[in-house]
């Protein structure tokens, strides 16, 4: 007899789980600021249909840059980006803030075997871009 191929199973990605734990940590810390009806995006594989006068196109988060989006303690609508120990590329962000007069925050998540997360923000605003 041949040796036999054993088949292992595919061990499940805890990068969703390691996702929403830090995006709940990041929710928790938006609302101490004082942030309200705070929105997040499921990622999941049905897209939304984003019509534009240019060109329309499917999206997975809110304009293909955010995560989500809250009011802020002056009322304002905030969007959001979420990321695990790493910021977002600046670029797009303060792009899409100056097209439309809008404000955003990203925030990182460092996370650490050892030790309390840590929070940074890096905030985007239409008049200082």
């Amino acid at each position: 007899m041949g040796a036999v191929n054993v088949v292992k199973p595919k061990v499940k990605s805890r990068n969703r789980e390691k996702m929403r734990a830090t995006n709940k940590i990041a929710v928790n810390h938006l609302l101490k600021m004082g942030f309200t009806d705070i929105t997040l995006r499921t990622h999941c594989r049905h897209k939304d249909f984003v019509y534009n006068k240019d060109k329309n196109y499917r999206a997975t988060d809110y304009y293909n840059l955010f995560d989500g989006m809250g009011f802020d303690q002056k009322g304002d609508l905030i969007f959001l980006q979420f990321k695990t120990n790493a910021f977002p590329a600046a670029g797009p962000i303060i792009s899409f803030c100056t097209r439309y007069s809008q404000k955003a925050i990203a925030i990182n998540v460092k996370t650490h075997i050892k030790g309390k997360p840590i929070i940074l923000l890096r905030e985007y605003d239409k008049n200082k871009t």
